[in-house]
């Protein structure tokens, strides 16, 4: 579940995370509070430049970036556990 958090931090720092989280929120995709958890992260330092503009009224391009920003850098069905619970692809 760290992982999949990760994944959507990033993407929210990508894509503008109160615009973002404010559509969820009004879509009732996501509480509230929830979306006060997400935006409380505090950076890691890791960052990523990315050109990509899209704007307020330009909902089809915004939900293609985000599918393919919070998209698992794995498929899930190459992962495995070992015995000892540490995942391996």
């Amino acid at each position: 579940m760290d992982g999949q958090k990760g994944i959507i931090h990033l993407a929210l720092r990508l894509l503008g995370g109160r615009l973002v989280l404010s559509r969820f929120v009004r879509a009732e995709r996501l509480s509230e509070e929830f979306r006060d958890t997400l935006l409380s992260w505090v950076h890691s330092g890791f960052s990523v430049h990315g050109e990509q503009l899209v704007l307020d009224h330009e909902t089809d391009r915004l939900e293609r970036l985000a599918r393919y920003v919070v998209q698992a850098p794995i498929p899930f069905d190459r992962v495995s556990l070992t015995e000892d619970g540490q995942g391996r692809t």
